[in-house]
């Protein structure tokens, strides 16, 4: 039979974790976190009032779980193909990970755009580890960082400064803008990327990058070593 769709409405920029009768309103963590206690494909849509927003997170990232089918979040709330909501990350949280968005179910995003994904441990802004759609955004100011030291010598380790996947990955229309995964200290290791596809698919159509970071070998797109996986480039371009 035709499987039944939850629909949920953001109505608050603020970025809270309450009852959604309580506080500022639905938040889009409250929201996705009641998509990914269902058993219904859910559509997150955001009010009309929310337009040209900034959803400022606080802390830690939010998180999709939801094991039960697809979540469909679209913020080009006048459908014209253009980003309506931004998700930030805390510029006041640079001690640990601030990956904006970790992605461990089937998940659609269209028009939402992310800015300032901060990752010292590693990867930065968008996190994989499901199914993930990508569509209409701009992905800009991620930053992958991690220091350690062997033998009294101080080593850069990098991964992804925008993406990271270890699943099924699909970018369409999305600009990468000023990520940096350049690295820094003595030694790099040859991982940075922008977008970092460790294992499954990634098909990738109509995606720039403008004035990315990246000093060693891992180069703005890396396809890892290890798994079978496939990898499709749509029109790919540096700019």
């Amino acid at each position: 039979g035709v499987r039944s769709v939850a629909n949920f409405l953001v109505t608050t920029l603020v970025d809270e974790l309450n009852d959604v009768e309580y506080g500022a309103g639905a938040s889009l963590r409250e929201v996705l976190s009641l998509a990914g206690n269902n058993a219904e494909a859910d559509m997150i849509t955001f009010a009309d009032s929310l337009a040209g927003g900034v959803i400022s997170l606080i802390g830690i990232n939010i998180t999709h779980g939801d094991g039960d089918g697809l979540t469909v979040l679209n913020g080009d709330l006048d459908g014209d193909g253009v980003a309506d909501i931004t998700i930030m990350g805390d510029p006041n949280t640079t001690g640990f990970e601030r990956n904006l968005l970790t992605n461990n179910g089937e998940l659609s995003i269209t028009g939402v755009d992310f800015v300032g994904g901060y990752g010292p441990n590693g990867d930065s802004a968008i996190q994989n580890n499901g199914d993930l759609t990508v569509a209409n955004a701009t992905i800009s100011g991620g930053i992958s960082r991690t220091m350690y030291e062997v033998g009294g010598k101080s080593f850069q380790f990098q991964t992804a400064s925008a993406v990271s996947s270890n699943g099924d990955l699909r970018l369409s229309n999305v600009l990468f803008d000023n990520n940096d995964a350049s690295g820094a200290g003595a030694f790099r290791y040859a991982q940075a990327a922008t977008i970092y596809v460790r294992s499954g698919n990634a098909d990738l159509s109509r995606v720039g990058v403008v004035g990315d970071g990246v000093r060693n070998d891992g180069g703005t797109i890396r396809v890892g070593d290890v798994g079978a996986r496939s990898f499709h480039d749509g029109d790919a371009a540096l700019i």
